[in-house]
């Protein structure tokens, strides 16, 4: 019951969202706003899969945003020598490979993987701001550009970001692989037990997350034709919030992507609409952190509920 009620909260909570701005902002459900909301969202959407696969899997994952960053960067740096698929092709290759080694420090070198992809944000960092110069990339190529703005509400972006979370979510919940991550970020101990392998499945996982980060830094970077040394961090909180909100468990064990894009069209319709009612950053950057922190003070409630009920008849708890 507790996790069916977080799973309709998060819909629930999109629905009043979308409600109240179609209210106070008029111009919030017009087709031009839907489809920009909508576009803006998808470039959250890559990144936030990957760090719902490494979250319900108990770890923390906090380089992605600087793997969207390089991801973008190495998108349009590249893409004037060796092409868009090539340069994109380089890009993913790169992410794929910044996240198996973080998944390898917290497997093989049991570095927490807080501290550990700490280190690789900040080392990434570093190699962002020599590689620009400090200084926004572009290019002149303007087909990728004009391809994945058509469509409207269901722009190229759009359709790839939801494609990709439809398959990811069958992937955590219906087959053995992402069963099996679920299981060890719930007790790592008895899927070690159950013959499970543990450390490939972090591996495995923090490698999908610096290759969907890396995948929603390159779609960004290609859509706006432009990479800046900082583009991956408006994704950061946002997208920590997201997966929260969308109910997978802090602790790990429990995920679901379908969630975190529920929570990330909610973020960014709250954004969108304030936007549209003339509110500053720093009044949506409140708003959002509000939102994210009366969120995980519910969760936390409901964790010291549940701790206090196990052994326990509910009926007889007051």
């Amino acid at each position: 019951m507790g996790d069916a009620f977080r799973r309709y909260a998060v819909y629930g909570l999109l629905v009043l969202v979308f409600g109240t701005m179609s209210v106070l902002a008029p111009r919030f459900l017009t087709l031009d706003n839907q489809s920009a909301l909508l576009k803006t969202a998808s470039l959250h959407v890559l990144p936030a899969i990957g760090f719902t696969l490494v979250l319900a899997l108990g770890q923390l994952d906090l380089s992605f945003a600087t793997v969207m960053t390089l991801g973008g960067m190495l998108t349009i740096g590249l893409e004037p020598r060796h092409g868009w698929i090539g340069s994109i092709a380089a890009a993913l290759a790169c992410g794929l490979g910044i996240g198996a080694i973080n998944g390898l420090l917290v497997t093989k070198a049991k570095v927490n993987s807080f501290i550990a992809t700490l280190g690789t944000l900040t080392i990434i960092q570093g190699v962002v701001n020599i590689y620009c110069g400090g200084n926004t990339l572009n290019v002149d190529d303007y087909g990728v550009y004009q391809w994945l703005d058509q469509g409207g509400l269901i722009a190229p972006p759009v359709l790839i970001a939801f494609a990709a979370a439809a398959l990811f979510e069958v992937v955590l919940q219906r087959t053995r692989f992402g069963l099996n991550l679920q299981l060890t970020g719930g007790n790592p101990a008895a899927a070690w037990a159950a013959g499970i392998g543990t450390g490939a499945a972090t591996v495995a996982a923090f490698a999908l997350s610096g290759l969907l980060a890396a995948a929603g830094g390159a779609l960004a970077a290609a859509k706006n034709i432009s990479a800046t040394p900082k583009m991956g961090n408006e994704s950061l909180m946002l997208v920590i919030a997201a997966v929260i909100v969308g109910g997978t468990s802090m602790k790990g064990g429990k995920g679901s992507i379908v969630g975190s894009v529920g929570a990330v069209l909610t973020l960014c319709a709250i954004t969108n609409g304030l936007s549209l009612l003339g509110l500053g950053q720093e009044t949506m950057s409140i708003v959002n952190g509000a939102v994210l922190a009366v969120l995980v003070l519910a969760e936390a409630i409901a964790t010291n509920r549940r701790e206090r009920m196990k052994g326990q008849r509910a009926e007889l708890l007051g």
